[in-house]
């Protein structure tokens, strides 16, 4: 992960797509540091665990660039983060060779 959305009452978002999705409130930053919430929250952690299982199931070479599709497109869809194509870019891009 490289960025995260902070909003105005200091809840800590993966990214503003998950706005609507209290579950992926990792902390705010009113009681806790960003640093610690950025390294410890379950919400990032978990993020990244699945990225990394993701990429070795995977094995996309365009991985690096869609880590799999939009997390919060997956979970508004599916239910869950692991729903739908992973291999999504790879499909995508094969349409234009």
């Amino acid at each position: 992960m490289k960025s995260c959305t902070i909003e105005p009452n200091g809840n800590v978002l993966p990214c503003p797509a998950f706005e609507d999705l209290p579950m992926f409130i990792a902390r705010n930053i009113r009681e806790q540091s960003l640093a610690e919430i950025w390294n410890k929250s379950r919400v990032f952690l978990g993020i990244r665990k699945f990225w990394m299982e993701t990429k070795n199931f995977c094995g996309c070479k365009y991985f690096e660039i869609c880590k799999g599709r939009c997390l919060a497109q997956r979970y508004y869809s599916y239910g869950r983060m692991d729903g739908g194509q992973i291999q999504y870019v790879q499909k995508v891009y094969s349409k234009f060779k």
